[in-house]
């Protein structure tokens, strides 16, 4: 959902290539590409947990002016070079429980292979979109900053990997399972009054883009859904008076009221599913023959994703955030 920038990803998994493309960002900003490539380079994760289906990832990029942001759409194009589509020979009529093969069947008459635009592999592009918006919020004193909190339910400290969370990951492997988690965001840095009410709303915008990202099931701002089993003493955010500024005494609204930042870091939490291709058997049907048929993930898969997606979640998050400033005409060309 975006009213200033207009946001394109192109392509399908196991296309040649596919491609991010964003018009309306803000003339002569410098766009650093080695940042760019570092950035990408974080959704591709070398984890032993991760998809060994391994693309180079290397972009070719248009619409820049000397290294600088123009008056035109910014392009990136990635080719995929890694494609095994015999993996999918068996769920063109054997749909994967929990994917969008039955729903896109039923749709447009025919299962893509690896996903086609439902895949993971679509958020390359959007990674390398939303790394320019990132870059250029920085360049504005705004920090956009996402981490790993749980993997399978099991908390984590500082994004890390903690010796219970690998057993548990080890486990699901060895079994031909997989495992969802959570990721926080905090957005630093912003304007008070950023956002409005109702379908304006700041919250409303944000989660409309995550909801982009496959495998996102949930989110929360602030406290979340723990917020509904607290006192109004206990969730409110009170207000002081420090130095000569005003100063909110905690962030359990998430940064916004009534849709609107407050002065407080914005956060919020995702919430995403377990990989839903495994390698255990699964019951399916056949779309032929009308009959019930067992079906094992033969593809090359995540253990669990949710560690290469935090870089993505920066990217909406970025995107987002810049694409209300714009609306707002906080920032003057």
């Amino acid at each position: 959902m975006f009213d200033k920038l207009k946001v394109e990803i192109i392509g399908e998994s196991h296309s040649p290539e596919i491609s991010g493309k964003v018009s309306g960002i803000p003339k002569g900003y410098e766009i650093d590409l080695e940042e760019l490539k570092a950035f990408l380079k974080r959704r591709a994760s070398s984890e032993f947990f991760t998809t060994p289906r391994h693309d180079s990832d290397d972009f070719a990029v248009s619409g820049l002016e000397d290294g600088k942001t123009a008056n035109e759409a910014i392009e990136f194009v990635i080719k995929n070079e890694n494609v095994r589509s015999k993996d999918y020979d068996k769920i063109k009529v054997v749909p994967r429980p929990s994917h969008a093969d039955y729903p896109c069947y039923v749709k447009y008459g025919y299962i893509p292979s690896g996903g086609g635009k439902y895949s993971g592999r679509m958020t390359a592009p959007l990674t390398l979109i939303g790394g320019v918006a990132k870059q250029i919020l920085t360049a504005n004193g705004i920090d956009v900053k996402a981490r790993l909190c749980e993997i399978g339910g099991i908390k984590l400290e500082n994004g890390a990997l903690n010796d219970e969370a690998v057993e548990k990951l080890k486990l699901a492997q060895s079994n031909g399972d997989s495992l969802g988690g959570k990721i926080e965001c905090e957005i630093d840095g912003l304007p008070i009054g950023l956002g409005d009410a109702l379908f304006e709303g700041l919250e409303g915008k944000i989660a409309a883009n995550v909801f982009a990202i496959p495998a996102v099931k949930g989110i929360e701002f602030g406290l979340g859904f723990k917020i509904s089993s607290l006192f109004g003493s206990e969730a409110n955010d009170g207000l002081e008076i420090v130095n000569g500024k005003v100063r909110l005494k905690s962030n359990n609204a998430g940064g916004i009221n009534g849709g609107m930042t407050n002065g407080n870091a914005v956060t919020f939490k995702i919430a995403m599913r377990p990989t839903p291709t495994i390698s255990k058997e699964q019951d399916s049907v056949n779309l032929l023959t009308m009959q019930n048929e067992k079906i094992k993930g033969t593809g090359r898969h995540d253990v669990c994703f949710v560690p290469r997606a935090v870089v993505v979640v920066e990217a909406v998050a970025a995107l987002s955030i810049l694409d209300e400033i714009l609306k707002e005409n906080l920032w003057k060309n």
